[in-house]
């Protein structure tokens, strides 16, 4: 027979020693934050990827607003796109980074784009590529094939200011 607890003892905790938690229970929880971090991992490698696409899409967009930038205050490029090179892409972004050191024949507003942006070129269909169409830059996604300005997302197409040599003239009508 189990012993009668009196009135003033009904209000108090029972004194027990605590047995810690049983390998069910740890095996368990273990499993259960296995499945929420498998969830988590396919979350952020989703969001990952698409952060890099946004990335892309805005360095197009920086590119093509300042051409347009360039065609209102001087002159349209209208170069035709050659898909053996990305000759056509590098010319391009010489011509909007160039700024003439002589102030009464430099463009107004010029340059367009950061005289520091340098990027590689590839013709990976892993990389991200921005490709010059003739008009204007569009981007390529990993799987499409294509030359074109490589897109870094760790800021190393960033670097010293680009040389030009002293018979250097931009291209366009």
């Amino acid at each position: 027979m189990s012993p009668r607890l009196t009135s003033s003892e009904l209000g108090k905790p029972t004194a027990r020693r605590s047995q810690g938690f049983s390998m069910s229970e740890i095996v368990i929880t273990i499993s259960m934050l296995g499945v929420l971090a498998g969830v988590v991992l396919v979350q952020m490698s989703g969001s990952y990827e698409q952060a890099r696409e946004t990335l892309a899409i805005e360095k197009m967009e920086m590119l093509n607003g300042n051409l347009k930038q360039r065609a209102v205050s001087l002159r349209e490029y209208v170069l035709s796109r050659s898909d053996s090179s990305v000759a056509d892409e590098l010319l391009v972004l010489l011509d909007c980074q160039y700024r003439h050191p002589d102030p009464s024949k430099a463009d107004f507003n010029s340059p367009y784009i950061d005289p520091r942006y340098s990027p590689q070129t590839s013709t990976s269909s892993r990389d991200y590529r921005l490709r010059w169409t003739g008009r204007m830059f569009e981007l390529l996604r990993p799987g499409q094939e294509g030359s074109g300005l490589k897109v870094v997302f760790d800021g190393s197409d960033i670097g010293d200011t680009r040389k030009y040599p002293d018979n250097f003239s931009s291209s366009g009508r």
